[in-house]
Order: C-alpha cells, then structure tokens, then sequence
C-alpha cells in the first residue's frame, strides 16, 4: 500500500473533508460499506477543546442529552434503572453501554417497538482536548436523504455538544 509518511497508511480515499477545521466545524466524514454484509456508514468527527474526561462527563449523562442532543431527546427522565426520553418516534428508552469513562459513549436507543438501534460514539484524545467521532449508519430501508439529513442532525449534535463542553 502506497504511504503518505513512512509507517502510515495513505487517507481512505473514500473520505471527505467538510468545514473548516479552524471553526472546529465537522472534519472529515468517511463513507466505508462491504456490499451484501454491512450498513452504509458515516463517521462524523469533531474536534473539542476539551480533555476527552471533560466530554465524556457530559455526553455520557443521560441527563445532559437534552441539552446538546437535539435530535434524540427534548426532555429525558428516569424511570427505576431506565432513562426514557420522548422522541419524533414516541418514547424511547436511552441505555449506555460504556464504559463511559474510558471515552466509550455507544448507547442503544430502543424503540417504541421494542428494535433497539446501536449507536456507536467514542472520545479520543488529541492532544490537549478531544476528537469525538459518532458513526451513522444507513439502516435497512432508510433512503439516501434521510441518511444525509441524519448525518447532518449528528454534525448538528456535536457543534452543539463542543459549545457547551467548551463554554
């Protein structure tokens, strides 16, 4: 495989650059599927200012979600060991698998219906702050606009999420 430094792979070519990293907009989205096996996917990153403990206190508490996580919850309670959040598709009960403080945010999100969704969402480090990454997947069914404007709700997500871990 061609490298772009010895000792490192060259970029996915199959990843673009949107924003500008300067803005600490949505950085690089990399489009990766194995026909017949896997999801389309997106991996929607942003770099926060931030350490990746600081992030993951944040957006690993089901109870902050309401305030960066617009597209999943508008208000979220507790119900015994159960977080249930009320969604555009009726409540949705919120369950992070962790451990959150490793910087391991994948959380289910289990339908009205009882299908539960897999959402993986990490925090690394970098440098001094962080790199979150969320990755979206195309599911069974889901047309290429709604896939892009979930894509676009997670970028949405995380600006959100980096003001108010910034602030």
């Amino acid at each position: 495989m061609p490298t772009a430094h010895p000792g490192f792979p060259t970029p996915n070519p199959g990843a673009v650059s949107i924003g500008d990293r300067n803005q600490g907009s949505c950085e690089r989205v990399s489009r990766a599927t194995v026909e017949g096996m896997t999801w389309h996917v997106e991996h929607v990153t942003r770099t926060i200012r931030a350490t990746p403990e600081a992030v993951a206190l944040v957006a690993g508490d089901p109870a902050q979600l309401p305030r960066w996580a617009a597209g999943l919850s508008s208000g979220i309670r507790r119900e015994g060991e159960h977080w249930i959040t009320d969604s555009p598709m009726g409540a949705v009960e919120v369950r992070f698998t962790g451990p959150v403080e490793a910087g391991i945010l994948d959380h289910d999100v289990i339908l009205p219906d009882g299908t539960t969704v897999r959402n993986p969402f990490r925090v690394l480090s970098n440098d001094d702050g962080s790199e979150v990454v969320f990755s979206v997947f195309q599911r069974d069914g889901m047309s290429d606009d709604e896939f892009a404007a979930d894509v676009r709700a997670v970028g949405d997500d995380l600006a959100r999420l980096a003001g108010l871990v910034e602030s």
